[in-house]
């Protein structure tokens, strides 16, 4: 398998969120974000894979040399592709998420919300501040309005996503929050959604939701084609905000997924109101 062949299967198969958002995308700019995005995730699920610090922080320093030696002696598949599609790796940036992610290894709940957000900040966001510059960005206002929709992004995820897949320990909620809403960890696994639950998300997610749109407003028009990927990542967490809004807030009952054909549709039209807005 190729090291491009390997990005598009880890984050742009075919019913994903980001390959009907490629569709509408520049075809010079796909490659670097599969590849950016790849190595990204690659670093950040380090989280959800390992429950036990010692493997986690292992993997860490197997990054950590990984960047050291890229791009002359990268070895993984997703360093390659980055390699090949950009003249020059932001090393300094997948340096720093390294480190945000190691902060995190042995801390299996986010105390407040603010901490919440500023790991969101510094993982989402600071892809999105990359990716505007790997995709040749014009204004030199988007990066740091990318940073601040992908850490939207990030932090609606959270919301959206409280155990990142069913069975993991690592809770993605701020424990103020629980707390607040008498909300145990362990009910996050049941199949029925807690009251506290609920009222969580309902104070959180409008937040989060108008963070979004102040985010997707903010993009410059003239960079809004190659960050198209970011603007679908939005409008799609807004859709699923909406949804589980028409629900009551029934988080655990069913999952917030979109089906592809709504993922396309959503794609579609946010690529539309990308051309038409001034």
């Amino acid at each position: 398998m190729t090291p491009g062949a390997y990005c598009r299967a880890k984050v742009a198969m075919p019913g994903g969120e980001l390959y009907y958002a490629l569709l509408f995308t520049p075809r010079p700019v796909r490659g670097r974000w599969v590849a950016a995005l790849t190595l990204a995730t690659e670093i950040i699920e380090i989280l959800d894979e390992c429950s036990d610090p010692v493997p986690a922080r292992a993997k860490l320093a197997w990054w950590r040399e990984e960047l050291d030696g890229a791009p002359q002696a990268a070895r993984h598949p997703a360093t390659r592709a980055l390699a090949a599609a950009v003249s020059r790796i932001p090393l300094d940036y997948f340096r720093a998420l390294v480190d945000t992610v190691a902060a995190r290894v042995a801390v299996p709940v986010f105390d407040t919300h603010a901490e919440l957000r500023t790991y969101s900040d510094a993982t989402s966001g600071g892809f999105a501040r990359v990716a505007a510059k790997l995709c040749g960005a014009t204004d030199p206002r988007t990066p740091e309005r990318a940073a601040r929709l992908g850490g939207a992004i990030g932090l609606a995820d959270h919301l959206l996503h409280p155990y990142r897949r069913r069975g993991l320990a690592r809770l993605r909620l701020a424990r103020e929050d629980l707390l607040r809403n008498a909300v145990e960890p362990r009910a996050l696994g049941a199949r029925t959604t807690p009251p506290g639950l609920r009222a969580l998300l309902r104070e959180r997610l409008p937040e989060s939701e108008t963070i979004l749109c102040e985010g997707v407003d903010a993009i410059p028009s003239s960079d809004r084609a190659a960050l198209f990927p970011l603007l679908a990542g939005a409008a799609i967490r807004r859709r699923m905000i909406e949804s589980l809004r028409r629900r009551d807030h029934a988080l655990l009952e069913r999952r917030p997924e979109l089906r592809a054909i709504s993922q396309l549709w959503i794609a579609w039209q946010a690529q539309r109101q990308a051309r038409l807005r001034p």
